[in-house]
């Protein structure tokens, strides 16, 4: 069974892998799963399905609240791996959907979304992060996932290696890397994008003690008490 930190490494940058990954002139790169009108938003959820063996949503994003394969569990509280689902009054009847990739509070998250940024009918728009309230929300589709999980490999040598001399150096930590780039590989593929060390180490804190992950080796620990202190 997929654990939450599988799903959330596929939203967060896994998805550059589907087989339904496509370059379409005008958008870029996104998930084109039914292969009509590019990159919309229904998309990316059944890519992000597929992925795991899930089953398939149908009709327009609204709908798939009512679509939803039978192992989908319809909720009203949103946790990272749900699909978020926003009514017909969205987007002139369309609605909207996405995954969902971090929660503040079931009337506020984050969600990776396709069609949302420079939205276009005709060739849709790649995948952005944006926060989402819930504004015509219909509610979440969770499915089945382990918490899974455990750090072992990770060294606090290589979180000072990182936090000390990290600007400059070739991203390729045996373990931390190792563990960050499975579940998340935007951390590895875009760290020279962050304005600085702290601004990447505060991804990697978020990565470390969000759910599914276990603290409970000393390592791990020192390793939490290293970033919560050097993040002030």
């Amino acid at each position: 069974m997929a654990t939450q930190a599988d799903a959330r490494a596929w939203i967060n940058g896994g998805s550059r892998q589907s087989q339904y990954l496509t370059n379409i002139t005008g958008s870029g790169w996104g998930i084109d799963f039914d292969k009509f009108y590019g990159h919309q938003c229904a998309d990316f959820p059944n890519g992000y399905s597929a992925n795991f063996g899930w089953g398939r949503f149908s009709g327009d994003a609204w709908q798939f609240f009512d679509t939803a394969p039978a192992n989908w569990q319809r909720v009203q509280d949103p946790q990272p791996g749900d699909v978020f689902v926003l009514a017909n009054a969205y987007n002139n009847g369309g609605g909207h959907t996405g995954c969902v990739t971090s929660v503040r509070s079931r009337k506020d998250w984050t969600a990776v979304s396709q069609n949302f940024t420079n939205p276009s009918p005709k060739i849709g728009s790649p995948p952005s992060t944006n926060n989402y309230t819930d504004y015509q929300l219909r509610g979440f589709l969770r499915p089945s996932l382990s918490q899974g999980g455990s750090m072992d490999l990770v060294r606090l040598q290589d979180v000072q290696k990182i936090g000390f001399t990290f600007e400059g150096i070739d991203p390729a930590w045996p373990d931390l890397a190792n563990w960050v780039g499975q579940r998340y590989p935007d951390f590895i593929d875009a760290w020279w994008s962050y304005p600085n060390t702290n601004a990447y180490l505060t991804r990697v804190h978020e990565a470390l003690t969000g759910t599914g992950v276990s603290l409970s080796t000393a390592s791990n620990q020192q390793l939490v008490a290293e970033l919560s202190k050097r993040l002030g």
